[in-house]
C-alpha cells in the first residue's frame, strides 16, 4: 500500500523535480499517510477502551508542553528518516519495473484509491474519536 502511495507521488513529480526531490516529496507523503493510519489505530483503541471498559487513554492535560513538542518532533523525524531510507534507489528501481508495465497508471481507479487511502482512515478516526468522547 505504501509503495503504491510512494510511486503515485514519485511518478507525478519526477519530470518536474528530478529523482532526488521526487523521492523526498514522496517520502514526506508516505510519512503523512503513516501518521494518519497510526491515528486511526489510536482512535480504534481509544473507542474500544471507552466503549467496553470506560477507560480513557486520552491525554489528561490539554496544554502542550515543550516535552510534547520535542517528542512529537523526534517521532516525525524518525518516521521521515525511516521512510526515506526504506525507499532507496534499489526499491525505487523495483517499483519502476513493477508499475511501468501499466501504460496508464493515473486512471480514475488509481486516483480514487489514492484519495480513499487518505480520506477513509481520516474520517473514520474522527468519527471514532467523537464516539469515544460520548462513552468516557
Amino acid at each position: 500500500m505504501y509503495q503504491f502511495i510512494f510511486y503515485f507521488i514519485y511518478r507525478a513529480k519526477l519530470k518536474a523535480d528530478g529523482a532526488k526531490q521526487s523521492r523526498y516529496s514522496a517520502s514526506l507523503v508516505v510519512m503523512i499517510f503513516i501518521v494518519v493510519h497510526l491515528g486511526l489505530l489510536y482512535s480504534i483503541m481509544r473507542f474500544i477502551c471507552c466503549y467496553f471498559w470506560q477507560i480513557s487513554i486520552a491525554r489528561t492535560n490539554a496544554e502542550v508542553t515543550g516535552g510534547d513538542i520535542l517528542s512529537y518532533s523526534v517521532t516525525a523525524i524518525v518516521i521521515l528518516i525511516l521512510s526515506f531510507r526504506y525507499f532507496n534507489e534499489e526499491k525505487i528501481g523495483a517499483m519502476l519495473t513493477k508499475y511501468q508495465e501499466t501504460e496508464r497508471f493515473y486512471t480514475f481507479r488509481n486516483i480514487l484509491k489514492f484519495i480513499l487511502l487518505f480520506i477513509l482512515p481520516l474520517l473514520t478516526a474522527i468519527f471514532l474519536e467523537n464516539k469515544s468522547v460520548e462513552y468516557c
